[in-house]
């Protein structure tokens, strides 16, 4: 079969596993049999994904989060296979930048029979990530979500970020850092820095607005040494992508950049916790090709405008 499907029975609270079930018997009817893979724990989505394109496979479509999905394209970075998306998480932000439907059954479609568009990804210390990768205030929240996960994630998908966002709001201390944004130096206390393929992350935070997954560049958006209630004003206001008019938030375009603090901060890519700072942050243009539904817009060079 040059088509395999990689399921995370657990994504979105066990949302794969129904998800999965009602739609094998309609995927059975139009591909007469379905070879799957399911994930079992963190990193064999990369795993699974990486035996499916040794054995040839020409198409793998996820049934997950943006966390799977984050896994299986660190295997199909810079192949000419094909993902298609059946997204199922707590926030789908790659489904939603490239405008993909919600209803399984429509998005099973699309990741079948949908265009091949080519989409960047970046790379932050040898691991591709496709929306966004920061340090920083964000990266704690995702490391004390997903500590709090197992325990709340019982009582609804969003609650164990709800409570890791409040607690840092009292725990975390801004850190100096010194990033290097191309050939631009720059240094000072942070809240955060943020490095976006995508617009979205965290379920719909446009936390890099206009960024495209397809322009060759990374947007960057640093926060810089915001209050307490700079911040709780700044994530307010970020829902809607008006936090970069805030004085203390700057947005840069860029290829390439290092970030280093003397604090020993973490660094999260698509919601997961990957590495530390050091960090260097690096786009890598057209390294995936993505099922999106029929027609679109196009760019100067030919390439899709994905937002």
């Amino acid at each position: 079969m040059d088509t395999r499907f990689i399921v995370n029975p657990v994504a979105g609270q066990g949302r794969g596993r129904r998800v999965w079930a009602a739609l094998r018997p309609w995927l059975e009817e139009r591909l007469g049999s379905v070879e799957v893979d399911f994930t079992t724990g963190p990193r064999t989505g990369t795993e699974v994904a990486r035996r499916a394109l040794e054995k040839g496979c020409r198409r793998l479509i996820v049934v997950g989060g943006d966390g799977t999905i984050h896994e299986v394209a660190n295997a199909m970075a810079g192949s000419d296979a094909v993902m298609g998306l059946i997204s199922v998480g707590t926030g789908n932000d790659l489904s939603r930048s490239l405008g993909l439907p919600r209803r399984p059954q429509d998005a099973a479609r699309v990741a079948l029979e949908g265009r091949p568009r080519r989409v960047d990804l970046g790379r932050v210390n040898g691991d591709y990530f496709v929306n966004v990768s920061g340090l920083g205030f964000d990266a704690e929240v995702s490391k004390e979500a997903n500590r709090h996960s197992k325990i709340l994630g019982r009582l609804g998908a969003t609650l164990p970020f709800v409570v890791a966002l409040f607690k840092m709001l009292f725990r975390y201390q801004n850190a100096p850092a010194r990033i290097r944004i191309d050939d631009k130096e720059l240094e000072g206390r942070i809240l955060l820095v943020a490095v976006g393929n995508g617009e979205f992350y965290a379920g719909g935070m446009k936390i890099a607005p206009g960024a495209l997954l397809d322009d060759g560049w990374l947007d960057v958006v640093v926060a810089w040494d915001l209050t307490r209630l700079e911040t709780v004003l700044a994530l307010l206001r970020v829902y809607k992508g008006t936090h970069l008019a805030l004085p203390k938030v700057c947005h840069y375009r860029a290829r390439r950049v290092e970030v280093s603090s003397p604090r020993l901060l973490s660094v999260q890519s698509d919601g997961e916790v990957v590495s530390q700072v050091p960090a260097t942050f690096e786009v890598v243009p057209g390294a995936l090709w993505v099922a999106v539904p029929a027609g679109g817009t196009t760019q100067g060079d030919g390439s899709h405008a994905v937002r």
